[in-house]
């Protein structure tokens, strides 16, 4: 049975206290956002969804992962730069956008520069937004351009319906 978009607003309001719920916001697992999102796509488009308040995939605040890295000074020191939050990383499939994506990373850092990266969500489901990712996705990116992968683990932070669908990778520029 496809939800309306009248219906969709009605079920993130009726969900804001439940277990999907961060910070007062419905967040799906990938797998119901990816069942539910194309249909408010072509009932309203992905600007309708903005301008209503209706995006269960994101989080309207930083990431716990990005919290905890500043607060524990794991952040290497110099400036910093977030692209790609909200919406839009979770709009397109790497598929289509990952070498252009590393080679702009790969541009924007400089020599020795760390790029980290939260890769989401690493599931089996089909379909999207969000589409799904692997690790192998970002090291066939990101290695052939001269990145090297520091540490992918778990992430600690993850919110409970993104445990063990999360990783975080630190990647170093090299050359």
């Amino acid at each position: 049975m496809a939800l309306r978009f009248p219906q969709l607003l009605k079920v993130a309001e009726e969900q804001q206290n439940s277990k999907y719920s961060s910070g007062g916001k419905m967040i799906p697992t990938p797998e119901e956002a990816a069942t539910f999102q194309p249909q408010v796509v072509a009932e309203g488009g992905w600007e309708k969804c903005w301008e209503d308040g209706v995006t269960p995939w994101d989080q309207g605040r930083a990431t716990p992962l990005i919290l905890h890295l500043l607060d524990s000074s794991s952040l290497p020191l110099g400036r910093t730069l977030v692209p790609g939050c909200g919406g839009v990383s979770s709009s397109v499939p790497l598929n289509r956008m990952r070498p252009a994506w590393a080679k702009s990373m790969y541009e924007l850092l400089k020599p020795e520069g760390e790029l980290i990266t939260l890769m989401y969500p690493i599931t089996d489901h089909v379909g999207g937004a969000p589409y799904k990712v692997s690790v192998s996705a970002y090291e066939t990116v990101l290695v052939p351009l001269g990145f090297k992968a520091v540490s992918i683990e778990e992430n600690p932070d993850s919110i409970p319906t993104r445990k063990g669908k999360e990783k975080l990778g630190r990647w170093k520029k090299i050359n």
